[in-house]
């Protein structure tokens, strides 16, 4: 078997967080988009929980952003994405048997970005192996939800229009 090359996962998260948040000019390349969500979603297979130290016990928390500012950030940096359909994953309690829904590109990239800028926070203050673990822990909870059918919009997108 051919050994895969190592991408890092905190550079992949930064470069995609970093792309997402870039508000030089609004006209942004979709493809360009889809090849940082690839590079994450891969980096994050080199990640194996118990490799990593698990976030330390401390009263500090990321402040979080203002979802609203981020998302009104993000809908100028991207105006041709808005709603789409998706199938809802019949494995959530919520959700059985699999539905049909409305995804949102702006929230999926909001949601995104501001994992990925609490992961940065992790990094700044406790070290690259908790930021390992708070990346990890966020994309096996919650990135992956908006990852995946936002990769696959991004697709149809490229190839359909």
């Amino acid at each position: 078997m051919i050994s895969e090359p190592y991408l890092d996962p905190l550079a992949a998260a930064e470069d995609l967080c970093a792309f997402i948040l870039d508000d030089t000019n609004t006209v942004t390349d979709l493809h360009a988009l889809t090849l940082r969500l690839d590079a994450l979603a891969y980096s994050l297979r080199f990640v194996i929980i118990d490799d990593v130290a698990y976030i330390p016990e401390t009263d500090e928390e990321p402040s979080g952003l203002d979802h609203s500012e981020l998302r009104s950030r993000i809908e100028r940096r991207f105006p041709m994405l808005g709603r789409y359909w998706t199938a809802l994953y019949s494995k959530l309690e919520s959700v059985r048997p699999a539905e049909i829904a409305a995804g949102d590109a702006i929230n999926d990239l909001t949601d995104i970005a501001a994992e990925l800028e609490d992961v940065r926070w992790y990094l700044d203050r406790h070290g690259r192996n908790e930021a390992l673990a708070a990346l990890r822990w966020r994309y096996e909870h919650h990135l992956w939800m908006h990852v995946w059918p936002l990769r696959t919009h991004l697709e149809e997108v490229e190839f359909i229009g």
